[in-house]
This record gives structure tokens, C-alpha cells and sequence, in this order.
């Protein structure tokens, strides 16, 4: 059995040397510091990736491949996960009521607006005829009035005293 470097662990995992480095420091890999040719460099021993070694080994030609690492869950995690997916399926529901709030106000709001529209173009007719009427009324009334101050005038002049003069002359 011999050590893999973290090059050559990222490769065989399909994830990043950070990745690896960081599953050092946390003790999810066991890794040792030795000297190399350029310095001291991280060694992991062969066995911890021997499963990998063999899903790699039978099939060749897979890009990458998902080893099923043991991870332990906290429960905090859990709830944490949970409290996550219940949010956001409350947003979604949320979101999707309110959008369909919305819609159903819309819709009554041009219903409201195309009868108003109509109520205000049947006012308007009615303004129109009715101010017709009263042009002609108006009409009307002033050759009535007309009428009725020539008759007037027609009978006050019958009715007028004739001065003295004009009644011995006549």
C-alpha cells in the first residue's frame, strides 16, 4: 500500500484539492506531512480510498463518480433542513395565493372599469340630448317672449292716451 497525494486523491474523488485539504483539517481524511521534492507536502494513505480505487477501476470510462462517503447528520442540521424546505414551501404557497389574488383583482377591476366606461358614455348621451332639449326650449322660449313683448307693445300702443293736441286734430 502506498500514499496518494492530494493531486492525485482529487482526481480519483472528481472534486477539488481544496476540498480534500479542507476534509484534512476537519479529520474526515487521516494525512501526514512529509517531506517531497519540493517541500513538505500532505501523504494519504492508500486505504482510506480503496472503495474509490475500485469504482474507478471498474469503470473506466465514467466522468465522475459519486463515492458514498459516511457522514454522520446532526440533528440541528436536520431541523435546520427542515425549517429551510418548510420556508420556502410556505413562500411558494404564499407567492402562488397571492398571484392568484392578483389575477382575480384584475380581472374585477377591468370588469369595474368597462362598466363604469359604459355607465359614463350612457351619462354622456344623456348630458347630450338633454342639453339639446334645452337649446330648443331656450329657442322656443325666447320667440315666445319675442311674441308676447310685440303684443304688448301693439297693446300699449292702442291703449296710449293721445295728447290733448292729437285728439282735437284727428
Amino acid at each position: 500500500m502506498g500514499d496518494l497525494s492530494i493531486d492525485q486523491v482529487a482526481q480519483l474523488l472528481g472534486v477539488s484539492k481544496d476540498t480534500i485539504r479542507r476534509r484534512i483539517k476537519s479529520g474526515e481524511y487521516q494525512a501526514e506531512k512529509v517531506v517531497g521534492a519540493y517541500g513538505e507536502e500532505w501523504r494519504l494513505p492508500e486505504f482510506q480510498f480503496n472503495k474509490a480505487i475500485e469504482i474507478k477501476e471498474a469503470v473506466p470510462m465514467a466522468g465522475e463518480v459519486i463515492v458514498p462517503m459516511a457522514r454522520q447528520v446532526t440533528v440541528a442540521e436536520l431541523e435546520q433542513a427542515m425549517q429551510r424546505l418548510m420556508q420556502n414551501a410556505a413562500n411558494k404557497a404564499m407567492s402562488r395565493a397571492l398571484q392568484e389574488q392578483t389575477t382575480k383583482i384584475k380581472e374585477e377591476l377591468q370588469e369595474t372599469k368597462a362598466e363604469l366606461k359604459e355607465e359614463l358614455r350612457e351619462a354622456k348621451e344623456t348630458i347630450d340630448i338633454l342639453t339639446e332639449r334645452i337649446d330648443t326650449q331656450g329657442l322656443a322660449l325666447n320667440n315666445h317672449f319675442q311674441l308676447v313683448d310685440e303684443r304688448l307693445r301693439a297693446i300699449a300702443e292702442k291703449n296710449k292716451k293721445k295728447s290733448l293736441w292729437a285728439r282735437i286734430f284727428s
